[in-house]
């Protein structure tokens, strides 16, 4: 759950112009969704908040379940091509953090990754000003995870 709840992070904003329906993103966000796991199916809670300028978006905060809690902490950055990248801040101990790589939508964000033997994907639309759809999924040849939540202001 570990690297879906560090996706699921991402979540937030690249970083904005004017057009960027992103940028409006900028504060505190809270949400539910279900995280599933082979037989896995869990409630899954998080609080965030994001703070965003020209160039990158901070996201800081946490997402729990009934069996665990992860503390998230990263920024997406805005390369001069307009593509986002995504880094994680926070302390993953021996494993190598995710990055992940992608383009921001008129009304969302689509990146992928791949990390050892598993893909990556995250998309997230801005659903109305306040509401923030998110699906993530990562992928092993033996495993799939997928998160699929709602955050609001």
């Amino acid at each position: 759950m570990r690297y879906a709840v560090f996706i699921l992070l991402a979540l937030a904003p690249a970083a904005a112009t004017a057009q960027d329906a992103l940028f409006e993103m900028a504060g505190s966000w809270s949400g539910r969704g279900t995280y599933l796991d082979r037989n896995i199916d869990e409630d899954l809670r998080c609080r965030l908040t994001i703070t965003t300028d020209a160039k990158a978006s901070e996201v800081q905060g946490a997402c729990a379940s009934a069996r665990r809690r992860e503390d998230i902490h990263f920024v997406f950055l805005r390369e001069p091509d307009g593509s986002l990248r995504s880094r994680t801040l926070q302390d993953t101990g021996a494993q190598r953090p995710v990055e992940l790589t992608g383009i921001l939508m008129p009304d969302g964000v689509a990146l992928t990754g791949r990390r050892a033997q598993q893909d990556i994907t995250l998309a997230m639309k801005l659903l109305a000003a306040d509401r923030i759809g998110l699906t993530i999924t990562l992928t092993k040849p033996e495993r799939r995870q997928s998160i699929a939540m709602e955050l609001t202001r």
